[in-house]
This record gives structure tokens, C-alpha cells and sequence, in this order.
């Protein structure tokens, strides 16, 4: 079972050291869904962690239908965060057309330009109604991962048979890993019902408006796993 940790601040990078995590995934604002992290917070990482890092690029909140302005902001900031480093680093991404398909021809540029770079799909995959072909050409483009809950318009917990379907499908040639709303009251369902081999999650909760990581949250997520 991989398991992977979402930081959006040290304390949860110190989180994961102390926890058997295989990967964390650094953003920050997950209020709105995660946004590409503040290059302080990757300094951190990349000098404190000892775990594969991924790297979330995602320029604003809202929907991922991106025009040739921002796509080139995304293409910029995967550079970016890519020129930080020698140390090897992941890229997390997702943009889709405006008939709410996978742009294809965006991500060829992406996967083209760094051959090098793992390439994690996010969640904008949720919004695709023909989820089949978005996989199909996710795996004939190289794309070594994709990060879902299954449906953008329902609780994980509620889309464990599209997920299962999924993983039975498609889990043999990329790496998917179900994330969005995991708690510890659904963790055993979901790996349950899914037969997932990968879990990404925040353990947070709400204090003053903002998400938090919770000790509490965690633990209960590692008992339901382990």
C-alpha cells in the first residue's frame, strides 16, 4: 500500500516523517481544492523531508478549463519549481478543454518538454463524464499516476463501485490513487470496496476557517489502513 500525505505547512511536513509515509504532496490553500505551493515551503521540504516529494501545480482556484494564458503560467511554474532542485521531484497537474475532456495536446507539451518528470493527473479527472477514454489516454501518453475520489458530485465514500471498476481496469497500468474527503470513519470501506493500492489524504480539520492537519485525523486514517 502506498500512502501519500498533502502538506500545505511544516507542521505537516513533520507529520510525515513521523509517520510511515511513501510520498507527500506539497501545496498550500486547501480551502479551495490546493494551489501551487509558496517556493519557501518547497525550500523546506527539500531541505527537511526524507520522502518522494510531488509538487502540485495549480495557479488559481475553480475549474481547470485553462486558456493559452495560463497554460503557459502552468508550464512556467512547473519550470520553476523543476529548476529549484537537482533533487529528484513529481509534478502534480490536470487541465481540461472546454467540452470538459482531458486536454490532450496541453499535457503531450507538459510530458514532451520534461521527459524526466512523473506526472500525477489530479482530481480534475472527477469532472470527466467518459472516465474510461480519460484513462486510456492518460496511460498511452506515459502518465504514471492519477489521483481521484471517483465523482466530482458525490462523497468518495459514495463512488467506491466506479472506483473499483477503475482499479480493476485500468490499476495494472497506472498507479491511481483515490484522495478527496478520506476521514477515518471511511477509510475501511473504501479500501474495502476498491482494492486500491494507494491512498493520498490531509488528515485536516477546520479551525478558524482554515484546514488544518490533525494528529487525531491521521492516526484514525493509519488504524483504518494498517
Amino acid at each position: 500500500m502506498k500512502i501519500e500525505l498533502c502538506c500545505a505547512n511544516k507542521k505537516a511536513l513533520l507529520i510525515a516523517e513521523n509517520f510511515h509515509f511513501d510520498s507527500i504532496e506539497l501545496c498550500r490553500n486547501l480551502e479551495v481544492g490546493g494551489l501551487t505551493p509558496e517556493l519557501k515551503l518547497i525550500n523546506t521540504a527539500l531541505n527537511f523531508s526524507t520522502k518522494q516529494i510531488r509538487i502540485l501545480i495549480r495557479p488559481r482556484a475553480g475549474h481547470f478549463c485553462s486558456d493559452k494564458k495560463e497554460q503557459l503560467l502552468i508550464y512556467k511554474q512547473i519550470e520553476q519549481v523543476l529548476s529549484f532542485t537537482d533533487r529528484k521531484i513529481d509534478i502534480v497537474t490536470g487541465v481540461l478543454n472546454n467540452k470538459s475532456e482531458i486536454n490532450i495536446d496541453f499535457l503531450k507539451e507538459i510530458k514532451s518538454n520534461f521527459p524526466q518528470t512523473l506526472i500525477t493527473f489530479h482530481r480534475a479527472i472527477d469532472l470527466v463524464k467518459d472516465k474510461n477514454k480519460a484513462f486510456e489516454q492518460l496511460i498511452d501518453l506515459g502518465i504514471e499516476r492519477v489521483l481521484t475520489s471517483g465523482n466530482a458530485h458525490f462523497p468518495i465514500e459514495k463512488n467506491t463501485f466506479e472506483l473499483k471498476n477503475l482499479v480493476k481496469k485500468f490499476g495494472k497500468k497506472i498507479e491511481i490513487a483515490l484522495g478527496g474527503g478520506i476521514t477515518p470513519e471511511n477509510i475501511k470501506l473504501i479500501l474495502k470496496e476498491s482494492k486500491t493500492q494507494s491512498i493520498h489524504f490531509s488528515g485536516c480539520e477546520k479551525k478558524n476557517n482554515k484546514l488544518k492537519p490533525s494528529l487525531d485525523k491521521i492516526n484514525g486514517i493509519f488504524n483504518g489502513i494498517i
